[in-house]
């Protein structure tokens, strides 16, 4: 049985252990690279140099804040602008309202005012001519030659109705064209007008209706007697 024990001749030199002998060997640099600074480097930077970098840090920030004052300040301005176009279609829309509403009633204004002329010029008509026909009666006298003068299309006498005070002034004016006409007082007939009767066709030219034929050629139902 040979010997487990090996001379010291043939042992190789030991070397003391340590407590990196298990860290990783030092990379070396690549070829054409720059070598990895430490952060001791850091602070090896020159007074000069770190205010160069907070300027263009300040400034960097500058620019930013500005950049985003503009924006907000557009922002801001096209949302007013637009706040103040929609307030300014609602006024308009508003205002054409108000106007159109103004328009209507002064219509309606102008309307009743026509109205309202238009009915006093009748009173005043009417009220003339009864004064007219009381100062000069003989004024009636046109309307009866009117008539009578169509009695003669009817083929049968005529039969004319008069007021009482009016039939002298018919016969000493008009005796020479009554003709075969008849006159008739009838009381109940105004001063002015007279009616005219052949056969069973009659001509009503009294006051009255030819009053109302005037008023209602201007659109109105004023009465003859409604004022009186």
């Amino acid at each position: 049985m040979s010997s487990r024990i090996i001379p010291k001749e043939r042992l190789p030199a030991c070397q003391p252990w340590a407590m990196d002998a298990f860290a990783p060997p030092a990379r070396a640099a690549e070829p054409g690279g720059e070598s990895v600074q430490c952060d001791s480097d850091l602070d090896a930077i020159s007074p000069s140099t770190a205010g160069q970098i907070r300027h263009i840090h300040q400034q960097a920030q500058q620019a930013g804040y500005e950049a985003g004052y503009e924006a907000g300040r557009r922002a801001g301005h096209e949302a007013a602008l637009q706040a103040r176009n929609v307030q300014t279609a609602l006024e308009v829309e508003k205002l054409r309202e108000i106007l159109h509403g103004l328009q209507k009633e002064m219509a309606a204004a102008d309307q009743a005012i026509a109205t309202d002329l238009l009915a006093l010029a009748l009173d005043l008509a009417r009220e003339m001519v009864r004064e007219a026909l009381a100062v000069k009666p003989e004024l009636m006298l046109a309307v009866v030659r009117e008539c009578i003068r169509h009695d003669s299309l009817f083929g049968h006498p005529a039969q004319l109705h008069l007021h009482p005070n009016d039939v002298s002034l018919v016969k000493e004016h008009l005796d020479h064209e009554l003709g075969d006409c008849a006159i008739h007082a009838d009381a109940r007939l105004e001063r002015g007008g007279c009616r005219l009767q052949v056969g069973d066709s009659r001509i009503d030219a009294t006051l009255a209706t030819r009053w109302q034929r005037i008023a209602q050629a201007l659109g109105r139902s004023d009465a003859w007697l409604q004022s009186a």
